[in-house]
């Protein structure tokens, strides 16, 4: 696996540490950061898997933008495409005034989240529980 590859993976994995640490936290959980850190997770996620079979991808936050590249190559992901996609607003939006994140919203970009870094761990080949 190239390093870069390994660097967004790991990158993803701070990013899936903190989503789980600020969603179970006990005083003043911050679900927008929940929500953001989700996005972020896949995001890297998916920008590791491309890196790795060198398919070229530009500067985005688009998650339907980087599924749709990789489901070229891994054809199950057009599954998550519309699901996956909801993430795309919780780079930005959610960490703004005018959006509110509640438990619920924050509980549901946690699944996404989990199910996408499962199947693009499985497509790198990687373990579902990485060492952080």
């Amino acid at each position: 696996m190239k390093p870069v590859t390994l660097e967004w993976v790991n990158k993803a994995e701070d990013d899936f540490a903190t989503m789980t640490r600020e969603y179970r936290a006990r005083t003043r959980p911050n679900y927008a950061g929940v929500c953001f850190h989700a996005q972020q997770c896949v995001e890297k996620m998916l920008k590791a898997y491309l890196f790795e079979h060198e398919i070229e991808f530009s500067k985005t936050h688009d998650i339907r933008r980087l599924l749709n590249l990789g489901s070229e190559f891994e054809p199950e992901w057009e599954q998550f495409i519309d699901e996956s996609a909801r993430l795309t607003s919780y780079a930005i939006e959610a960490r703004y005034p005018g959006s509110i994140a509640t438990k619920e919203l924050a509980g549901n970009a946690i699944r996404i989240c989990r199910k996408m870094r499962k199947s693009v761990l499985a497509a790198l080949d990687l373990p579902d529980e990485l060492p952080l």
